[in-house]
């Protein structure tokens, strides 16, 4: 591979790092401040059953929740942009394990990241079936 008469040496500048990391910046940006700026989460608080003898409730939780079914389009868009990032960082380590250099990362990279990606497909149903849990679901979330 490093013989080859037709590959040749690359060097990556900061331009080559930071354009993409600002292109993704700015994606995450332009999609939450239109998610606060139109519809906000929204504090609700939930009660639980137990009450005192005066018909008090004992327990509650709050959390922040979506005004209505169109706002997890916006979950949906945040995690799709995130998700194509981290498949395609992926495939790039997966292509460049077999390049050896002397600082070669690009197999820690892969790990990471599918550790990154294997978090989100375990805690992402996670989530949902311990959303009615405030100590579960605080659990998972952290």
């Amino acid at each position: 591979i490093f013989h080859h008469p037709k590959f040749r040496r690359v060097t990556i500048t900061v331009k080559d790092v930071i354009v993409p990391f600002l292109i993704l910046l700015s994606l995450n940006t332009i999609v939450l401040i239109c998610w606060t700026a139109i519809s906000p989460l929204k504090w609700e608080r939930f009660h639980m059953g137990a009450t005192d003898d005066f018909g008090r409730r004992l327990q509650s939780y709050g959390m922040c929740t979506l005004n209505s079914k169109k706002d997890f389009a916006y979950v949906v868009l945040l995690s799709i942009v995130n998700l194509a990032v981290l498949l395609l960082a992926n495939i790039q380590a997966y292509q460049a394990r077999t390049i050896t250099v002397e600082f070669g990362e690009s197999q820690y990279i892969a790990i990471i990241n599918s550790s990154i990606l294997q978090a989100g497909i375990i805690g992402g149903p996670l989530l949902v079936i311990a959303r009615d849990s405030p100590a579960a679901f605080s659990l998972v979330i952290v």
